[in-house]
């Protein structure tokens, strides 16, 4: 049986107040027959990477309050690895 690593985030909320968001996000990223022990080391890298050019330093990258530049080079990085990316996103209409 293959091994698949999964990680998932979400983003936005599920309710349909006038507070709530526009938009409900998951995106994900999985790895088949293998542990991506490589992806790991590479992606906290990013983040060490990042903490060392800043005065306040971040326990995980959030990609909305990030400059271009910091998430321009996350995503160059994230291209390189062997993974499968995804996205669903939910529009909600009240």
């Amino acid at each position: 049986m293959p091994h698949v690593s999964v990680y998932v985030d979400e983003s936005g909320d599920m309710g349909f107040t006038d507070k709530a968001s526009e938009f409900f996000t998951i995106g994900y990223a999985f790895t088949v027959n293998r542990f991506p022990q490589k992806e790991n080391k590479t992606i906290k890298r990013v983040l060490k990477n990042i903490n060392a050019s800043r005065k306040k330093k971040i326990p995980e990258f959030k990609f909305s309050s990030n400059t271009d530049e910091i998430r321009k080079k996350f995503l160059k990085t994230v291209n390189k690895l062997d993974v499968e990316l995804g996205v669903f996103v939910l529009v909600k209409i009240p």
